[in-house]
């Protein structure tokens, strides 16, 4: 609707934060949040096309062995002092293309580990997605399963997790 556009582009333009009431700021945000989202599909499509220009996502959303090649040192994002060379072993690990087509899915999940999800009792919802990720080697337990489900089609793990703990043989892992 036009008041919720207005709502977005007056937050949008805000360039110096020290020029707006904070508290003002924070209505308008919640107020934004009342609007029914509808998608934009003439905006969906150019923010798709943007995307593939530039990065290319689709192509390296997963580490595989044909966009990493053995021996080559994969860099972390969220270090940039650090990466891990790419063994035998590592490469092995790696799927040989990506796993997943450019398919649309009508309802994703996506599930992290910080807790935010306990006695929320989400676990059938997420179950009921078409496609759930879950982020940083979550607990999947029958302890946590009425708030956080246990289906999983992908986990995601950053570098700081990898540094942080040592997997053992059987996938779990050991806090240093």
């Amino acid at each position: 609707s036009s008041p919720c556009r207005e709502l977005r582009n007056d937050i949008t333009e805000v360039k110096v934060l020290s020029m707006v009431k904070q508290s003002e700021l924070f209505e308008r945000w919640r107020t934004l949040q009342l609007c029914k989202w509808e998608l934009n599909k003439t905006e969906a499509n150019t923010f798709r096309s943007l995307l593939t220009r530039c990065c290319n996502a689709p192509a390296f959303l997963f580490t595989t062995q044909k966009n990493t090649p053995q021996g080559m040192k994969l860099k972390y994002e969220v270090d940039s002092s650090g990466f891990l060379p790419i063994d035998t072993e590592i490469f092995k690990l790696f799927p040989k293309e990506m796993p997943y087509s450019r398919s649309q899915f009508k309802k994703c999940a996506v599930v992290g580990n910080g807790g935010i999800l306990k006695k929320s009792e989400c676990g059938k919802e997420i179950n009921s997605a078409d496609f759930v990720f879950r982020c940083n080697l979550p607990p999947i337990s029958t302890k946590y399963t009425d708030d956080v489900g246990v289906k999983t089609d992908i986990v995601t793990i950053n570098p700081s997790i990898i540094s942080e703990r040592s997997l053992t043989s059987d996938g779990r892992s050991e806090e240093h």
